[in-house]
């Protein structure tokens, strides 16, 4: 009370020497902001906040924003200390009219407002926040800024805690890179980052990276002068670093970490439940369940008090209890944790005692968390169905997969980069895995065909999406898009394009050259980014449009099937390998133990089919394993299903998954071999195979292209470089480069010039063939053929690539890029990739090889013809020849190419018949014939001429009957 009336005695004296009477005076405001400075650092926070309050209510009246905006700082440092940031948002109507004012000082405040949300757990609010002051910061400070640093910072949290991993990872990466450069900082901002992104790989299953970081933080950290927010810190990095260990169920590191963690924290630290979740974890890896539970009940306790609302931190220790309960085999004790834990990842609370009720989306505090959470559940649920063979209780299990399903679409379309979704693909493979089984036991249990379809439905959720909805992205574009905004994100493209490849280019660079590219990489993705959220709010048809990716049904996949057509598509989980047969009138699932030398069948029988080297060094070895493996991959993944398919179907289509993306199916042997000899039938000599993405993806590549304009395509062009003798170009890997030398192709030109004779299309050879005038050509043909070297980078998918003819004087540099050519529209209904290698690339999982085949796929084609090896020149140009002779003739792609493998094979050597010679390409997509089959209209050149000489032979020859006829009557 004193020190109040000696404030109020000051501002007194203040006045009147300042002459001044309003009680709304600025130099109140002051001493109310000094008088809440000096009892905020006293504890009495309460106090603070009013001081801060009734200052900040007269810098407002005067419009001093500067002072303004540090009142409402103190107050958010209030409300940080007493743990109850979110409560700071009941300022924000107050605050939020005057966000668009020029000082420096509404940084803070964006920053404040979105921390609170973020705390929140309302990650999306939070966004909005930050990258509105991230806009703001241009115009007060430089890009190495302290403020822009603790932005992009506090980005990469948010997007971690929507499981944005990847992108997460990207803001880290550039917040640490500014910290780096900034003089005199302070080596706990770089210990954070470290911490940050190794957290960031730790998401991403990066394990030893993440390690790398953790180490590196502990090392600044463990050398700095002891402080309360050092040491919070270092706890944060060791109980990381035991996440990470026990993550990879590495017990004895995590256990020695843990000691070293008991060492450093003090008994009432703040994170001391995360201590305890370590701990608990520790104990299970361990076998002491029991001590287990008590640990995670401790960290409950503690929760409670500083989280008294729902909080996934909480949620997490709900789930770690219940999966101790779940090991017990008490179920419903369990199922009662994991509602617990349900509770405490939604803002509307569900009932603890139905073990079937689920949260509603629109209440979800954390996603990623949810998803984690409802997979526990449903193994728990599982578990207790697999004692009971209880119906209802799988119906139910089936109702959370759905629900599950519906939380997994809903994340892939809140994740900004590939590399988030692909993740989640990996992630979800289990899910899905599950899904489809427990649909296929609903469906033995009630002989209901829905269950079934649902159960291809799993199968296709997962297959190729990122895909599928790029190619619905650019079709929503189109439709819904004008032309000059699509113009720009493409020139947008283009310099992203460029950037990315100086800096694959700068891998190997150690100068300042490498972060200069990655910084201007990230502004432009940044502002990509922001067109594109423009785009979503400008024009919601396109938007509603682009994630219209509903799944294809069997009556959908049935509409597009020739009656002599089989679909034939796989899902490999880890222990099981689903079969769904589709035909015109028929659908039948399979279901076949996996084998355990899954892997290593697929990888022997494919070097034995592509390595040219191990062909000629082991030729029996590799005879050996064509007749052996080929004849067991075949029992094992077709003979059952083309066993109940009608004698008629003469065409099949394979949608692979795994590794099975890496076999040509064609060279499969329907028969064993006879007392160990090489005499044996391909499946190529019963049926035209070739293979999709996925069905959906299937089904829109089969329907009519949606474009703008229609334009008229001249059939055929061809492109066929030539390489000067000694012509290298640079392999760079993970941290090295290296020459590769590439040869000259003759046959391949000579190939392209016989090909356009025939097809009376256009030919672009040696010079001509280079990248600028594909660029500019290949949009105006129906059919595109490349033959040309290729190269393929499995680190790096996007940058594998074709190489036309090098010319220094050209805008291109000759090599394009399987990223260039997502930034491409190609009009062509078929891309012949006659070059080496096409189709493959790095396998992820849940979306397919990442190849060239695939660039061209988005691009806008809807069929391709790629390679699966290193295909020979020369058998290469006589295949493709027959190819093009079959297609002219009107023959759909698969049994085009068929033929031209067959014609082969009749006229091949006994030693240039194994697969490796002729097997190489194989059709994907749409193979619905290009040209139409020839009438006699077509030949009309022909039959004219002998139409006239008929006529004229019978136009004679009743002239001389009639000349007999006259001179017999005379």
């Amino acid at each position: 009370m004193k020190r109040l009336l000696y404030l109020l005695l000051t501002l007194f004296c203040s006045l009147q020497v300042s002459g001044f009477s309003n009680p709304l005076d600025t130099l109140i405001a002051q001493k109310y902001l000094d008088f809440a400075d000096s009892i905020l650092f006293e504890n009495q926070l309460d106090s603070a906040i009013i001081y801060f309050e009734k200052a900040a209510n007269i810098y407002e009246e005067n419009q001093k924003w500067d002072k303004y905006f540090t009142c409402y700082q103190g107050i958010a440092y209030c409300h940080h200390i007493q743990g109850s940031f979110p409560d700071f948002l009941k300022y924000e109507k107050k605050i939020k009219p005057h966000l668009d004012v020029d000082v420096a000082s509404v940084l803070g405040m964006y920053n404040a407002l979105a921390t609170a949300y973020r705390r929140k757990e309302d990650q999306d609010n939070a966004l909005k926040y930050y990258n509105a002051g991230l806009e703001k910061i241009q115009q007060f400070e430089t890009i190495d800024s302290l403020d822009l640093a603790t932005l992009l910072n506090s980005l990469g949290v948010t997007y971690r805690q929507k499981g944005d991993f990847q992108l997460s990872l990207e803001y880290y990466e550039r917040a640490f890179q500014i910290y780096q450069n900034i003089q005199n900082n302070k080596p706990v901002r770089i210990a954070k980052s470290y911490q940050n992104i190794g957290t960031a790989h730790r998401y991403l299953e990066n394990y030893t990276d993440a390690i790398i970081s953790y180490k590196e933080a502990l090392l600044i950290l463990q050398n700095l002068p002891f402080s309360k927010y050092q040491n919070s810190l270092l706890i944060r990095v060791y109980h990381n670093l035991i996440s990470c260990y026990n993550e990879q169920k590495d017990c004895v590191n995590a256990k020695k970490t843990l000691d070293q963690l008991f060492e450093t924290a003090y008994q009432k630290h703040p994170d001391l439940p995360l201590i305890y979740k370590d701990l608990g974890i520790n104990q299970l890896c361990q076998n002491q369940q029991q001590a287990a539970l008590e640990t995670f009940e401790k960290a409950l306790v503690l929760l409670k008090k500083k989280h008294p609302f729902p909080h996934t931190k909480k949620a997490t220790i709900y789930n770690q209890i219940a999966q101790v309960y779940q090991q017990k085999n008490d179920f419903k004790t369990a199922l009662k944790y994991h509602q617990k834990s349900l509770n405490n990842l939604t803002l509307e609370k569900i009932d603890t005692t139905n073990f079937f009720q689920n949260p509603k989306l629109h209440q979800i505090l954390s996603h990623i968390n949810l998803l984690k959470s409802l997979k526990s559940k449903i193994q728990t649920l599982e578990k207790w169905q697999e004692q009971s063979n209880d119906i209802d209780l799988l119906k139910n299990i089936f109702q959370s997969y759905l629900f599950t399903d519906s939380l997994i679409t809903q994340m892939r379309q809140s994740y900004k980069v590939e590399g988030s979704k692909t993740y989640l693909s990996q992630q979800v493979l289990p899910i899905y895995e599950g899904a489809i089984k427990t649909a296929l036991q609903l469906y033995e249990k009630t002989q209901n065909p829905q269950y079934q379809e649902a159960a291809f439905t799993f199968a296709e959720k997962n297959k190729a999406t990122i895909l599928l909805e790029s190619l619905k992205d650019n079709q929503a574009k189109f439709l819904h898009v004008p032309d000059s905004l699509i113009q720009e994100e493409k020139t947008l493209n283009t310099e992203i394009i460029y950037v990315e490849k100086k800096l694959y280019e700068a891998q190997v660079d150690t100068s300042k050259a490498k972060e200069k590219w990655q910084n201007q990489l990230f502004d432009l993705k940044r502002k990509k980014e922001q067109k594109r959220q423009q785009l979503a709010q400008d024009f919601p048809n396109y938007y509603k449009l682009k994630f219209d990716t509903k799944v294809a049904s069997i009556t959908d996949i049935q509409d597009i099937l020739h009656k002599h057509q089989a679909l034939i598509e796989y899902f490999v989980g880890d222990s099981t390998i689903y079969t769904f047969v589709i035909t015109k009138k028929t659908f039948e699932v399979q279901q076949n133990p996996k084998p355990s030398s899954f892997k290593e069948d697929i990888i022997r029988y494919r070097k034995a089919m592509s390595d040219l080297d191990f062909l000629m060094d082991s030729t029996k070895v590799a005879q050996h394993i064509l007749l052996e493996k080929g004849h067991f991959l075949y029992q094992w993944l077709l003979a059952k299903p083309l066993e109940n398919v009608d004698a008629s179907i003469q065409r099949l289509i394979i949608v692979p998954d795994d590794l099975l993306g890496y076999l040509n199916f064609e060279t499969l042997l329907p028969y064993p071999s006879k007392d160990g000899r090489d005499s044996h039938i391909f499946l190529l000599q019963k049926y035209s195979i070739s293979q999709a993405y996925s069905a959906t993806l299937l089904r829109s590549q089969t329907n009519k292209k949606i474009s703008k304009e229609v334009k008229t395509k001249e059939v055929y062009a061809g492109f066929a470089p030539t390489y000067p003798k000694g012509f290298t170009i640079a392999k760079i890997t993970q941290r090295s480069s290296q020459n590769e030398r590439l040869s000259d192709l003759p046959s391949a030109r000579k190939a392209v010039q016989n090909i356009a004779q025939l097809m009376k299309g256009k030919q672009w050879i040696g010079k001509e063939a280079s990248e600028d005038n594909f660029k500019k050509e290949a949009d105006h043909y129906q059919l595109l053929h490349l033959a040309m070297h290729g190269v393929i980078d499995d680190k790096n998918p996007a940058f594998s690539r074709l190489i036309f003819t090098p010319n220094e004087t050209q805008k291109e540099d000759g090599f394009l890029y399987a990223n260039e050519l997502y930034n491409l529209s190609l009009n062509a209904d078929l891309a012949v990739l006659s070059a080496c290698n096409t189709g493959v690339g790095q396998l992820k999982k849940g979306e397919g090889i990442m190849s060239l085949s695939r660039a061209f796929t988005y691009a806008g084609c809807p069929s391709l013809v790629m390679s699966l090896w290193s295909v020979p020149s020369k058998a290469t140009s006589q295949l493709m020849m027959d190819f093009h002779q079959n297609l002219k003739e009107g023959n759909p792609i698969d049994e085009a190419l068929r033929k031209a493998k067959l014609s082969y094979l009749e006229e091949a050597s006994t030693e240039r018949m194994y697969p490796y010679f002729w097997a190489g390409f194989i059709p994907i997509g749409n193979t619905q014939n290009i040209l139409p089959k020839p009438t006699i209209l077509t030949y009309s050149w022909i039959w004219l001429p002998i139409a006239f000489i008929t006529l004229l032979i019978g136009f004679l020859l009743i002239k001389k009957r009639s000349k007999n006829v006259l001179t017999s009557t005379q």
